[in-house]
């Protein structure tokens, strides 16, 4: 995801602990989930499939994430879709102190503001879509395109535009929900 350890540029994933020196947009993969907040019972993922992918791919103009079909009904997701929506604005307004505080400490330990700017500040995701919602702990799996230029794209995939799909990881820190990494690696093309 733009802005969140694990890749780089505009809606790609940020840098992961283990290479924190290459700016990404997707949160870090961190192994095993970290539950927070109260106990509660694990829920399996509320999904829904995309029969069509052209409904589901950009980019666009529209920088709002969505919700796909269905989702709207399950618990918390609206709390999700604020937290993403502030992880991508924060990304989309080269905003690093914005982005900070979308993020838990762990992840924005991982990249310094300069590190940040290098690998986002010309990064645009747009058509950002959850496609399911997971909680105990809390996971969106999201779809978004990122466009950016060619030196801060990942550097395994030099394209000023990239189609992302993964799973995040999200934590409750007070009224919040903040973007804590990814939980598997990214899948990337470039359109």
């Amino acid at each position: 995801m733009a802005g969140v350890p694990s890749s780089t540029a505009a809606g790609t994933p940020a840098p992961t602990a283990e290479d924190a020196t290459e700016p990404s947009e997707q949160p870090e993969q961190v192994e095993g989930p970290e539950p927070s907040g109260p106990a509660t019972a694990a829920a399996p993922p509320a999904s829904v499939s995309a029969d069509d992918d052209a409904d589901w791919v950009g980019p666009s103009t529209n920088v709002t994430v969505q919700l796909a079909p269905g989702l709207d009904d399950v618990d918390g997701v609206g709390d999700v879709q604020s937290g993403l929506q502030r992880y991508f604005d924060a990304i989309n307004a080269h905003d690093y102190g914005a982005w900070a505080d979308s993020v838990t400490p762990r992840v924005a330990a991982i990249l310094d503001q300069s590190a940040w700017m290098t690998g986002y500040s010309t990064t645009t995701d747009s058509s950002i879509w959850v496609t399911a919602v997971g909680s105990d702990p809390w996971t969106a799996e999201v779809r978004f395109t990122s466009v950016q230029e060619l030196a801060q794209a990942p550097a395994d995939l030099r394209a000023g535009c990239i189609h992302w799909e993964t799973t995040v990881r999200l934590e409750r820190q007070g009224d919040h929900l903040l973007v804590d990494g990814t939980t598997r690696e990214p899948t990337r093309t470039a359109c």
